[in-house]
C-alpha cells in the first residue's frame, strides 16, 4: 500500500481481517482513478467500504464492493451515492488529549497561511494553530519552504488534503470560528504555562 493510499484509509473497525484490508486496498486503487482531483477518502468497517468525496458543504458516500472473477481477477463496484452535511471542522484539544495524535503542518502555495495540528486515531486532520509563512515564503519555494518543515516535523500535508483542510478554515461557518478562537485562546494559555515553567526552571 502506498503512502497516498495509507493517508486517505479510515479504518473504523478493530481486527478488520485480511480480506477486508485488502478489497480496501482495491477500493482506494479504484478511488485514485475514477476521482483524480478530489480528496478522496475510504471508510472500512466490518461490513462496508464507502468512498466519501467532500463536494462543498457536503459529502457525497458512494458504496464500494469487491468481486473476485473466475479468472483470478479482481473488480470494484461503485454504487449509488448517498449525500450528507460534512461535520464541523475538528479541533485537536477537543479531540484528544495533551500527548495524542502525530503533529503535522499542512500548507499549500494558493495560501499564505498554514496550520499546525494533529491527526487523530482514524486519520483525520484535526486544527491546533494557524501559521503565518508569508515572510518565509518570500524568501523560498513552496518546495524548499516544505522540505526545511519536513526536517523538523513528522509530516507536511500538501496537495488535495491541504488544499481541502485550509479552503474550509479560510471561511469557517460562524459555529466553526468561535471553535477556533476558543482553540486560539487555549493554545495562548498553553504557551504561557510552557514560558512560564521554562523561566521557573532557569538557575
Amino acid at each position: 500500500m502506498t503512502k497516498l493510499h495509507e493517508s486517505r484509509m479510515r479504518w473504523l473497525d478493530d481486527d478488520l481481517g485480511l480480506e477486508q484490508t485488502r478489497h480496501g486496498y482495491y477500493v482506494c486503487c479504484a478511488a485514485e482513478k475514477q476521482f483524480p482531483d478530489a480528496f478522496w477518502t475510504i471508510e472500512v468497517t466490518h461490513n462496508s467500504i464507502t468512498i466519501v468525496v467532500p463536494e462543498g458543504e457536503e459529502l457525497m458516500r458512494y458504496k464500494a464492493s469487491v468481486q473476485d472473477d473466475e479468472n483470478g481477477g479482481t473488480g470494484v463496484m461503485i454504487e449509488g451515492v448517498e449525500r450528507t452535511k460534512r461535520p464541523p471542522v475538528k479541533i485537536s484539544d477537543e479531540e484528544m488529549g495533551d500527548d495524542e495524535g502525530p503533529v503535522f503542518i499542512a500548507l499549500s502555495p494558493n495560501y499564505a497561511f498554514g496550520v499546525m495540528g494533529r491527526r487523530d486515531k482514524v486519520g483525520d486532520l484535526c486544527f491546533t494553530i494557524f501559521l503565518d509563512f508569508s515572510n518565509f515564503m518570500k524568501k523560498h519555494t513552496f518546495e524548499e519552504a516544505c522540505q526545511q518543515l519536513k526536517d523538523l516535523h513528522s509530516e507536511v500535508v500538501t496537495g488535495p488534503e491541504a488544499e481541502d483542510f485550509l479552503a474550509r478554515l479560510e471561511k469557517p461557518s460562524p459555529e466553526e470560528e468561535q471553535r477556533l478562537r476558543v482553540q486560539y485562546r487555549r493554545h495562548e494559555a498553553k504557551m504561557r504555562r510552557l514560558r512560564d515553567r521554562m523561566c521557573d526552571e532557569q538557575p
